[in-house]
């Protein structure tokens, strides 16, 4: 018995090709590379169409919310076309942006919370209002300046501009402790 334990060879997948490849290694790879390059093409895609709209819109309404704000100045609330509210963005301004539907009785009641809490807080050319919907607008300007601002959601919204860039939202007000509470709270860092 113990012969026969000593004369066995000891089995290496080199001798006994045991079944062991490197195949699914191979696919795991080519699959992994496949999904990494479709994945940098469709950001790459994606931000050359986005850079595009930015730079058609912005180059085209430049200087729109500057000439707006100059107009308004003094207002509770500084009324925005669509070229103005795309200008805001693109020149990296700060403040509250209120985003309505023109006629709209949920966009009035909104509006109308906003300007009562904006005379209680006390005007500092820090608020805007964007109504689109209106007759003889520019209907592109306003899917652009919408696309930028509500995306998939619908208004009214108000917003904290800073910077250009949409620092946070408020999309309802039930009690109008919430929308004092949503100035107050980033009203402290524009005064600044």
């Amino acid at each position: 018995m113990s012969d026969k334990k000593s004369s066995a060879k000891k089995c290496t997948c080199e001798d006994c090709n045991c079944g062991r490849s490197v195949l699914p290694i191979c696919f795991l790879v080519c699959a992994l590379t496949a999904v990494l390059v479709a994945l940098v093409f469709a950001i790459s895609f994606t931000a050359i169409f986005t850079t595009e709209l930015r730079h058609k819109y912005g180059n085209k309404y430049s200087g729109d919310f500057l000439t707006e704000y100059r107009n308004n100045t003094g207002s509770t609330v500084m009324p925005l076309s669509a070229g103005a509210t795309i200008d805001m963005f693109e020149s990296g301004a700060t403040g509250f942006l209120m985003i309505g539907e023109y006629n709209n009785e949920r966009s009035n009641s909104f509006y109308a919370a906003y300007s009562k809490m904006i005379e209680t807080v006390g005007n500092s050319n820090e608020f805007f209002v964007f109504n689109y919907g209106a007759e003889n607008a520019d209907e592109k300007a306003e899917q652009y300046a919408l696309s930028i601002t509500l995306d998939t959601e619908s208004a009214p919204a108000l917003l904290y501009v800073r910077n250009g860039k949409i620092h946070d939202r408020l999309d309802s007000i039930y009690d109008e402790s919430i929308l004092n509470t949503f100035i107050m709270k980033y009203r402290t860092s524009v005064a600044k």
